[in-house]
């Protein structure tokens, strides 16, 4: 896998949709790979702090051992408060993810 810049999230999105083992597997911390299944483009999640507004997490994954993967696309920003929205934001996905 080689390093490529997008011009835009939906064009790595549409990648991923496509062939979701585009994703590196071995980042995940397990004795082997991980092969996902798409289950949902832009799955709804219920917000934490108001659980009558919905989030979408841009996919929702299962690997071959049933467990949820939530991806969320970025195009890269430099510096810490572009890292931080984004991991603010997955947690606040997880959070809701956990509570539906």
């Amino acid at each position: 896998m080689s390093k490529t810049d997008f011009k835009n999230e939906l064009e790595l999105q549409d990648l991923i949709a496509a062939d979701p083992t585009i994703i590196p597997a071995n980042a995940c911390r397990s004795p082997e790979p991980r092969r996902w299944l798409l289950v949902q483009r832009e799955a709804r999640i219920p917000s934490p702090a108001d659980t009558t507004s919905l989030w979408a997490v841009d996919f929702l994954l299962l690997d071959q051992d049933a467990m949820p993967t939530l991806v969320e696309v970025k195009l890269a920003t430099p510096g810490k408060t572009a890292r931080r929205q984004c991991l603010g934001q997955m947690l606040d996905y997880l959070t809701g993810a956990r509570a539906a």
